[in-house]
């Protein structure tokens, strides 16, 4: 990697670390299952992916009304920083927020703890875009979708990347 591109990660993972659970307005604990740990007793890092993707469907059944018959995204990126080991026996939870939009796409910031012992274990960001359902092509958020994520997450809380180019 260039010098430069590896700045922008140190960045960007910085500014995942930065945050704590005050930051974030949703959570949901984290059921784990045996099938998750690998021989040395740890969830496998592969499975994180799956407690993101289990982490938006609680997202949105319990954090902002959504019809997922007619509003469709698609999963554009994942990112995941490995901060410790999440064991069998540790309170795991979940955070997350909405923390920007684009003009098709919005970004999940994520905070996996282990609320027990108050530890950071995993910190990720992900970014989904919005499609058209006949189409599968990506199609601009609407105002009302925007307005309710900001609903749930606050005011000024979600930075819009198209605010100024409207």
């Amino acid at each position: 990697l260039s010098i430069r591109r590896q700045r922008q990660m140190c960045i960007r993972d910085s500014f995942i670390h930065m945050l704590t659970v005050d930051d974030f307005r949703f959570s949901a604990p984290i059921s784990l299952r045996w099938s998750d740990l690998d021989e040395f007793g740890h969830v496998n890092n592969a499975i994180y992916s799956t407690y993101l993707e289990e982490g938006r469907i609680a997202y949105f059944k319990n954090g902002i009304p959504w019809n997922w018959r007619v509003e469709k995204f698609l999963l554009a990126r994942v990112e995941i920083n490995f901060k410790r080991e999440l064991k069998m026996e540790h309170d795991s939870y979940i955070y997350m927020r909405c923390s920007s939009f684009g003009k098709s796409s919005f970004v999940f910031d994520y905070l996996i703890v282990d609320k027990v012992r108050n530890i950071e274990i995993a910190n990720a960001r992900s970014v989904q875009v919005f499609i058209d359902t006949e189409t599968g092509v990506p199609q601009a958020l609407s105002t009302d979708i925007k307005q309710r994520f900001i609903n749930f997450e606050g005011e000024g809380n979600i930075t819009d990347s198209n605010a100024s180019k409207d």
